[in-house]
């Protein structure tokens, strides 16, 4: 439920700019220059979110650290939706990106840490799926007459008081507890999650044995110098890369400029249910993913996923090329919707393979903290390529950018088959051990 928040607060940009640019509105209008910023912002919050976050975890746990932030992610809710001048909104967008960051990067590290190794795959993308259902909720209130404010309100309520309510209820992870010393509460732990008739004193001594071999892990300073160490900084250097990159094949920026990319195809199709489709192929992509990322492991599932990515980017700039050139597109107004149906649906299978990734194949010993740093590293990357997707479309054309990022959907899948191990079906135990 936590993601519900983060998808939501995506999404809220994508069908609220043209509100916010309608020059006939009575409420804020932002210009081209605000408009970027309002776009990207939340990505700069988040990658700050994400740097406060491993601190707080590595302190309080993965549960507790979102407990804490969830009522402060209200207020920006609140600030948002009362704001009298665009300068605060802004505000408000970087600080609900902080905190939305902040939350996410512990939710991730959380179902990670209480999954059984079969059906970790299949867990973790059900958060990914929380969060396309926050943004297709978005997409949704985009196309009714509500106001933003309004749609702020809902959006609010639903991605901070449920999940704040649920969260009391459940335990720390049994890998924090156990390296907290508290055994018996991991094994409490354990078994909630497992079912009590799973013996969990196995994976238990497992788990306390991995974390003897890793060493000190209690503050951030121990967990810095863990990824210091050679074989975790190689993994760590190849998770910066892909978690960068991987933001450049497009998807964020389809995510924020949804109803601005389906009105510059001039489309008989309307914008808002465009973004409806698109909204709810990301949920059905999401949900196949669940099926696929246990059956087909790690690596195929994303150089699949990638190169797909690649060609509907690239016949999606296709479009917009002849487009430029004055050829007659009517008879293929269908194309750009179909394009990034495709496009979107395996965006949702391909990008949380790398999530999945982040949580495997960082050490216990570091996973706070490095989880946290590459989702820093992330956000940064979705902040860096909405903040430029103006400029790139100016000068290159909506087809040279688009055509841009399916090179890197290429070159991500080349990395992959290259260097990046098969994990599925492993413990984060057997994972460590065989690096």
């Amino acid at each position: 439920m936590v993601q519900l928040g983060l998808g939501a607060v995506v999404g809220f940009a994508g069908v609220t700019i043209p509100r916010l640019t309608d020059p006939a509105s009575e409420d804020l209008i932002l210009d081209a220059q605000q408009v970027a910023l309002y776009a990207s912002l939340v990505g700069l919050g988040a990658m700050a979110g994400c740097f406060i976050s491993s601190v707080a975890q590595v302190r309080l746990g993965q549960r507790r650290t979102m407990l804490m932030f969830l009522p402060a992610e209200l207020l920006s809710w609140l600030l948002l939706i009362f704001t009298p001048s665009a300068e605060l909104l802004l505000v408000a967008r970087f600080l609900l990106g902080f905190f939305v960051g902040a939350m996410g990067a512990a939710a991730y590290t959380y179902v990670v840490e209480i999954s059984y190794k079969d059906h970790r795959g299949g867990l973790v993308s059900i958060v990914d799926l929380v969060r396309q259902c926050g943004m297709l909720l978005a997409y949704i209130l985009g196309s009714l007459t509500l106001t933003w404010r309004m749609m702020a309100v809902i959006l609010a309520c639903l991605s901070t008081i449920l999940p704040f309510i649920f969260l009391i209820f459940l335990p720390d992870s049994p890998r924090y507890l156990a390296f907290r010393k508290e055994l018996d509460s991991a094994r409490d732990a354990l078994k909630l999650f497992r079912g009590r008739k799973y013996d969990v004193e196995p994976e238990l001594t497992e788990i306390v044995e991995q974390l003897n071999r890793a060493g000190s892990q209690g503050t951030v300073i121990d967990q810095f110098y863990q990824l210091l160490k050679l074989e975790n900084l190689k993994i760590f250097i190849l998770l910066t890369f892909l978690n960068f990159i991987a933001q450049f094949t497009g998807n964020f920026v389809v995510i924020n400029y949804t109803v601005p990319i389906f009105q510059a195809t001039n489309s008989s199709i309307d914008a808002y249910t465009s973004t409806i489709i698109i909204g709810v192929i990301r949920v059905i992509g999401s949900s196949t993913y669940l099926i696929v990322i246990d059956r087909f492991g790690r690596r195929l599932v994303f150089i699949f996923s990638f190169l797909v990515m690649a060609t509907s980017g690239a016949i999606f700039g296709g479009y917009f090329f002849l487009q430029s050139q004055n050829y007659d597109v009517n008879n293929i107004g269908w194309l750009p919707l179909t394009c990034l149906v495709v496009f979107s649906f395996f965006t949702c299978i391909g990008h949380p393979v790398v999530t999945v990734l982040r949580g495997e194949l960082l050490p216990t010993s570091a996973r706070s903290l490095g989880f946290n740093l590459l989702t820093s590293i992330l956000f940064l990357g979705t902040f860096s390529v909405s903040q430029t997707y103006p400029t790139f479309v100016s000068a290159l054309g909506i087809h040279g950018t688009f055509w841009i990022y399916s090179c890197c959907s290429v070159v991500l899948s080349i990395v992959v088959a290259l260097f990046v191990p098969e994990t599925k079906d492993k413990s984060l135990e057997e994972i460590q051990n065989k690096k």
